[in-house]
């Protein structure tokens, strides 16, 4: 590398963004050497203080001195975000990029803490070429999941030794992260917007809990554009329709279409479905999603897991847009969210059921506030407000939220589901094989490092033997092998390694050693032959945890319950869940009829079923591993469950530009009896698929009929036509049977 003189860098990278002084977080940071090479840095300050610009200013040097920057963010949707901070950079000449796998010549590589661990676990040497490492929103360590993820993957990154710059909103005991990382603290709390807290006093009200007296608390005394937390999906939900009618009934609501006319008044809530419609490229609406077009009608929305991520996306761009006044979510929008909000409101103090309710945590309420005063639109003008329904709360709200009383971070790999992911991980790299290489990377975490600090509390702690007893239960589920003194992954044990990186959900190991058992069930009574059969789905969905849709509060569902009593089981989660993708989504029914049937939001079931038809994959090479005798009709089984269609359209639907809702359109065209005609073609052609009844017809009828019928369906154009005769005429002989019935055994 070449010399370079620091000062000229940063004054040229001041003219470049056009700053005349530069903050008193990026004063400090200089004079603790963040330009210097090798001085590791962790900046803790509050949102839009200046800390990123400290970290640019490293990055800039060591662009210029000829090294190479990798910057790690916790989201996909930050990507694009530093993307647009960094295009100045591509004016220079330097390569930014966001890809890692298409980025050997990245200058600056954008990527999330988990694209860059599964690809480090993979090949470590790739990334070795970055000299500096910045790592935004470090706060996540506080997070279970995401700071499993970001802990295993700063250990990978001090495997090669590169300077590491830390940016982190809020931290306590930084002392640890200093330690770990042997770097220099930089930390302030001052705010160009100050953020004014208060408390959202509802303890006078003799409807203290009531949505009624929320929502005219928010109208009369909380300024917009207004974020309001809740702690849970339902909440978002009702409070967000409560405070719109609120607004209907008084004439204050305000649309997210602009309205000169009084026809288009009338005409509003169609003309927002409709915008709701070409977002999800569908035809109907789900009763939520009719539910937030209303709301959206007075600049009201919800945002939770119950919608689709389109409308979702929609929503925060609508919010961002200053098209809405008021949005309602659950905490997972404290991450991430850029956006010019005046005012937060956490709506609730406490998160869980009313006899296990627990606080949300201090650094969670501290992300939440962080949301307010992240643009200067509003002047110094920026709020956070927390809803108090008794003086218990309020006395808990000023000793803790406001004197921002923040629980200290702590590691989250020593948890047995994380240790042993994370171990096999190792395993799987082929860089950590043996005990003293486990143990090595296990000496590099925060875990070890806090441990060591607090040795003297402690007694009897060995992590060797700690880490064998892990390794252990790993060989005897028959996830890990040992030969001699090493460890490898068994076939089992790299599936499973390899669909969480695929799938990157965080399922529990026991889920798989339980799918494991089960298939030892069906090779043992069942012969060892794998055919599509609707009880996998039942069995997997009751074995995987975490793969369920929700129900819809206070409801029940006739049809569903009636099912599950015949056959002795009292239906849950669960059993909706199974009776909703078979009898539902399989059956190609529309998502809104499945909700006011089934009572089941429905705007989940597109994501739900890829991650259960992913499921059915690895459930199937698991089984082939086994030495089942597994169908070749297994394939369209995925696929009716992926793509929500029944089997007769499994080879529709492969089709490019056939999706759910044509191909459901032309099963219904071969499955009447048409004008002219004694009995539908499906019945006349006894076939089993879509293509092989047009197959039977083409030859008999000729193209010209095929095509009139196929052109009577909407959607099918002359160009898809024509796609569809052309595979007739290469298709090959399939058989698919499926049976429902049984869900026992």
């Amino acid at each position: 590398m070449v010399k370079v003189n620091y000062e000229a860098i940063v004054e040229e990278l001041m003219d470049l963004k056009g700053f005349d002084t530069l903050m008193s977080i990026q004063k400090e940071a200089l004079d603790k050497n963040i330009m210097d090479p090798e001085t590791n840095m962790v900046i803790i300050s509050p949102t839009a203080s200046g800390k990123t610009f400290a970290a640019e200013l490293s990055i800039f040097g060591h662009l210029k001195n000829g090294g190479k920057v990798m910057y790690l963010v916790p989201q996909t949707a930050l990507i694009e975000d530093k993307l647009r901070d960094f295009e100045y950079l591509k004016g220079m000449g330097y390569q930014v990029s966001k890809r890692g796998g298409d980025s050997s010549d990245a200058d600056l590589l954008i990527t999330t803490f988990e694209s860059f661990y599964r690809g480090a676990i993979r090949s470590l040497d790739f990334f070795k070429r970055f000299g500096l490492v910045v790592i935004d929103e470090f706060h996540l360590l506080y997070d279970q999941n995401r700071g499993f993820t970001l802990e295993k993957a700063i250990v990978l990154i001090k495997e090669w030794n590169p300077k590491i710059i830390c940016l982190s909103a809020t931290f306590k005991r930084v002392e640890d992260i200093s330690g770990w990382l042997r770097a220099e603290v930089v930390e302030t709390n001052e705010r160009p917007v100050p953020v004014h807290e208060n408390i959202l006093d509802l303890t006078g009200s003799s409807l203290g809990y009531a949505k009624k007296e929320l929502s005219k608390a928010i109208y009369e005394k909380v300024g917009t554009p207004c974020l309001i937390f809740c702690a849970t999906v339902p909440h978002t939900r009702s409070r967000a329709e409560e405070l719109a009618k609120f607004l209907r009934d008084k004439g204050k609501g305000v649309p997210i279409i602009d309205v000169h006319t009084q026809e288009e008044k009338i005409n509003l809530i169609d003309e927002i479905k409709d915008q709701m419609l070409s977002k999800l490229h569908r035809d109907t609406l789900t009763p939520s999603e009719e539910d937030l077009a209303s709301c959206m009608a007075q600049g009201v929305a919800f945002h939770n897991s119950h919608l689709s991520s389109e409308i979702k996306t929609w929503i925060e761009e609508l919010f961002i847009d200053g098209r809405l006044n008021y949005l309602f979510s659950t905490t997972t929008l404290a991450y991430g969210f850029n956006s010019p909000t005046k005012t937060v409101v956490l709506a609730d103090v406490k998160r869980g059921s009313p006899t296990r309710a627990t606080p949300i945590p201090v650094y969670e309420y501290m992300q939440c506030m962080g949301r307010a005063g992240r643009s200067k639109k509003w002047g110094n003008e920026a709020y956070s407000l927390v809803v108090a329904r008794s003086e218990e709360q309020k006395r808990y709200i000023t000793e803790k939220y406001h004197a921002h009383d923040l629980e200290e971070a702590s590691s989250h790999i020593s948890y047995d589901d994380y240790a042993r992911k994370s171990i096999m991980e190792l395993i799987y790299s082929g860089g950590f094989t043996q005990p003293k290489d486990i143990i090595r990377f296990y000496d590099n975490t925060l875990f070890a490092h806090q441990y060591d600090i607090a040795e003297q509390t402690l007694t009897d702690f060995d992590l060797e033997d700690w880490l064998t007893g892990h390794i252990n239960w790993l060989k005897k589920h028959d996830f890990v092998s040992q030969v001699g003194n090493k460890y490898s992954l068994t076939d089992f044990g790299e599936m499973v390694v390899e669909f969480l990186f695929k799938t990157y959900r965080s399922y529990q190991l026991d889920s798989f050693r339980r799918i494991n058992e089960y298939l030892n069930h069906l090779k043992k009574n069942e012969k060892g032959e794998l055919r599509p059969k609707g009880e996998y789905i039942y069995h997997l969905i009751k074995i995987m945890d975490e793969l369920t849709l929700s129900r819809i509060p206070k409801q029940k569902s006739d049809e569903v319950e009636n099912f599950f009593t015949k056959h002795g089981i009292h239906p849950g989660n669960d059993e909706y869940s199974y009776y909703v993708i078979v009898k539902g989504w399989m059956g190609n029914m529309e998502l809104s009829e499945i909700e006011n049937r089934f009572y089941v939001y429905a705007s989940p079931i597109p994501n739900f079923a890829r991650e259960l038809a992913d499921v059915l994959e690895l459930f199937k090479e698991m089984a082939r591993e086994k030495e089942f005798n597994v169908s070749p009709e297994f394939e369209d089984f995925k696929t009716s469950v992926k793509d929500g269609v029944p089997l007769f359209a499994t080879d529709i639907v492969k089709i490019r530009g056939i999706g759910r809702s044509k191909a459901g359109k032309l099963t219904e065209q071969l499955s009447n009896t048409l004008a002219g005609r004694k009995e539908p073609l499906k019945t006349k052609y006894k076939q089993d698929r879509v293509l092989k009844v047009l197959k039977e017809a083409l030859e008999n009828e000729g193209e010209e009929e095929v095509r009139k019928i196929i052109s009577h369906v909407s959607g099918f154009g002359n160009q898809l036509t024509t796609k569809i005769i052309e595979r007739i005429r290469g298709n090959e002989e399939e058989k698919e049977v499926l049976d429902f019935k049984k869900i026992g055994g």
